[in-house]
C-alpha cells in the first residue's frame, strides 16, 4: 500500500474540524471523473475536513495481476484501509459511482449480519457520486443482482444530476438514499485564461465534446433550413426509434398481447415527447393513461428492461447533441474540440484531440462564447460542462434543459436557446459585443464561486447524509 496514500494536511498538524467530519476521497484513474474527485478533495482540504485520499488504480492493477488470488489482495488492502480509517477517525468516504464498495471484499454488517462493503461495515457513511447514472456506469452492473441490493445500504448515499433521475432510480432500482444535486467545479482548477480572453476570438463559438458523431441521414435536409422544426425532426426519427424499441423488446419473450401493449406504450411515449420535447420520459410515462399501467409496471419491474428500453427511446432526441453544432457550423465559425468535427461535416480542430482538463479554459476562450448541449439521457439537470465554461470566464450558451435557470440567471449569466434562430442570434450577439460577452462570462464565474464550488456541494452532501432521504428528493 506504500505510495497510495496522500494525507490532506500533515498528520500531526491536522486540527479536528468543528463538525467532526473526516472525509476520505477515493481517486480512480481516468481523464474526466478523476479531475472532479481531485477538485472535491481540494475543496474538502480547504474546509478542513479531508482525512486523505486513496489511489484505487494501483489496487485494481494488483487485483488484476493476482488472478485467482485476487481475494487475498483485496483482503490485505482492506486491512490496511481499515487501520487507516480507524487511525484517521474517518467518518465519511466519497467515491465516483460504486468505487470502493466491492474492492476490499464484503464484511458482515454489525447491525444486520448481512454482507456489506468495508466502509458500511465500519459505520462510515459512503457518498456515491453518479455523474454517469447507474444504468450507464460500468456497463450498468449496478442494475443487476446482487449488486443492486448491496448498493441499497442505509449508509450508501447516492447523488445524481436531477430530481427526475433520482425518482426514477428510487422506483426502478429500489434505492432509498438517492438525491438530486447539480455537479460542481474547483474554481482554482479551471481559471480564466486572461491572455486568451483579451485577444480577438478565433471562433464565433467553441464547443468541447468527446463524442462527436455523424448526423442521421434522415435529418440531412434540415441542415439547409434556417429554422428547422424540432417536432418535424423528431417525427423523422420516429420510425427508427420504434424499430429500436422493438429490437429491445423482442428477446423478452412476451406473449403476443403483452408485446402489442409494449409497442403501444412506446408509441404513446414518443407521441408525448414530440408534443413536449423538453419533458423527460419518466414524467411523460407517469402521465400516460390507465391503459398503459400494467405494461409500465411490467417493464419497471426489471431494471435492465426499463433502462434498455429508455435507451432505445432516447434515439428520438439523441440527434440534438450533434445536429445543432453541425447546423450552427454552417452559419458561423464554430470551433469543435475534443473529438473530430469532421464527423459532423465540420473542420477538425487540433486534429480532433481530446482536450485535457488543464487546457479547457484556454480552449473555451478561443470562442466569443461556448456552447453546450446535454446528451439525450441527461434529460434534466446540470452536467459538468456549464460549470467548466463558467469557471473559464466564458459566456455560456446552453440548450434548454430543466434546472438550468436555477443554476444560472438567463440573460445575465448565460443564454438559453431551444431552436436554431435563437442559437444563431445568441452567438452573433456575443461575437459582436465584446463588453456583453466579457460581462456575462465574469458574472457566470462569479455565480460559480458564490454557489457552485465543490465546497458548496460537499456541504449539501454531508448534510443529506445526516437526515433521512424521505425528507426530500433534493440534497
Amino acid at each position: 500500500m506504500e505510495g497510495l496514500w496522500t494525507d490532506g494536511i500533515g498528520m500531526d498538524q491536522r486540527a479536528e474540524p468543528p463538525s467532526g467530519v473526516r472525509l476520505l476521497v477515493l481517486l480512480n484513474p481516468g481523464r474526466m471523473s478523476r479531475h472532479w474527485l481531485l477538485g472535491i478533495a481540494r475543496g474538502a482540504e480547504r474546509m478542513g475536513i479531508l482525512a486523505g485520499t486513496l489511489e484505487l488504480g494501483p489496487i485494481w492493477q494488483a487485483v488484476q495481476q493476482a488472478g485467482s488470488q485476487h481475494s487475498r489482495v483485496r483482503e490485505q488492502a482492506g486491512e490496511h484501509l481499515k487501520a487507516f480509517c480507524l487511525h484517521e477517525r474517518v467518518t465519511h468516504v466519497l467515491s465516483y459511482t460504486h468505487n470502493g464498495v466491492f474492492d476490499f471484499g464484503m464484511s458482515p454488517d454489525p447491525a444486520t449480519g448481512q454482507p456489506a462493503g468495508l466502509f458500511a461495515s465500519l459505520g462510515i457513511e459512503h457518498i456515491l457520486l453518479w455523474s454517469d447514472h447507474p444504468n450507464w456506469a460500468s456497463d450498468g452492473i449496478a442494475t443487476t443482482e446482487p449488486v443492486r441490493t448491496l448498493l441499497n445500504h442505509p449508509r450508501h448515499h447516492h447523488f445524481v444530476k436531477s430530481a427526475v433521475a433520482a425518482e426514477e432510480i428510487r422506483t426502478v432500482l429500489g434505492w432509498a438514499n438517492v438525491r438530486a444535486m447539480d455537479m460542481g467545479e474547483d474554481m482554482l482548477m479551471i481559471c480564466p485564461d486572461d491572455h486568451a480572453l483579451a485577444l480577438e476570438p478565433m471562433h464565433d463559438a467553441t464547443i468541447i465534446m468527446g463524442d462527436a458523431a455523424p448526423i442521421p441521414e434522415r435529418l440531412h435536409p434540415f441542415l439547409a433550413e434556417d429554422d428547422p422544426d424540432v417536432s418535424a425532426m423528431m417525427r423523422a426519427m420516429l420510425a427508427g426509434t420504434l424499430e429500436g424499441c422493438a429490437r429491445v423488446v423482442e428477446p423478452w419473450g412476451l406473449d403476443a398481447a403483452m408485446a402489442e401493449r409494449c409497442r403501444g406504450l412506446c408509441e404513446a411515449m414518443c407521441a408525448a415527447r414530440i408534443g413536449q420535447p423538453m419533458t423527460p420520459f419518466w414524467e411523460l410515462c407517469n402521465g400516460l393513461g390507465s391503459e398503459h399501467t400494467e405494461t409500465i409496471a411490467m417493464v419497471r419491474a426489471d431494471p435492465q428492461r426499463w433502462y434498455t428500453l429508455m435507451h432505445a427511446l432516447h434515439a428520438l432526441t439523441g440527434w440534438r447533441r450533434f445536429f445543432w453544432p453541425a447546423w450552427l457550423g454552417r452559419r458561423a465559425n464554430l470551433g469543435v474540440y475534443g473529438s473530430p468535427g469532421s464527423r459532423m461535416g465540420l473542420a477538425d480542430m487540433d486534429e480532433g484531440a481530446w482536450v485535457q482538463n488543464k487546457a479547457m479554459a484556454s480552449v473555451y476562450a478561443r470562442g466569443a462564447c461556448a456552447i453546450n448541449i446535454n446528451a439525450a439521457h441527461d434529460e434534466a439537470g446540470m452536467t459538468h460542462k456549464p460549470f467548466q465554461i463558467a469557471s473559464a470566464g466564458v459566456a455560456p450558451v446552453h440548450h434548454a434543459t430543466p434546472g438550468l435557470e436555477d443554476a444560472f440567471t438567463p440573460g445575465e449569466e448565460c443564454i438559453i436557446w431551444t431552436n436554431g434562430p435563437e442559437l444563431l442570434d445568441a452567438v452573433r450577439r456575443l461575437r459582436a459585443d465584446r463588453a456583453l460577452r466579457r460581462r456575462m462570462g465574469e458574472r457566470a464565474r462569479e455565480r460559480c464561486i458564490r454557489d457552485h464550488t465543490w465546497e458548496h456541494r460537499l456541504s449539501v452532501m454531508l448534510e443529506a447524509c445526516a437526515r433521512p432521504a424521505a425528507a426530500s428528493a433534493f440534497a
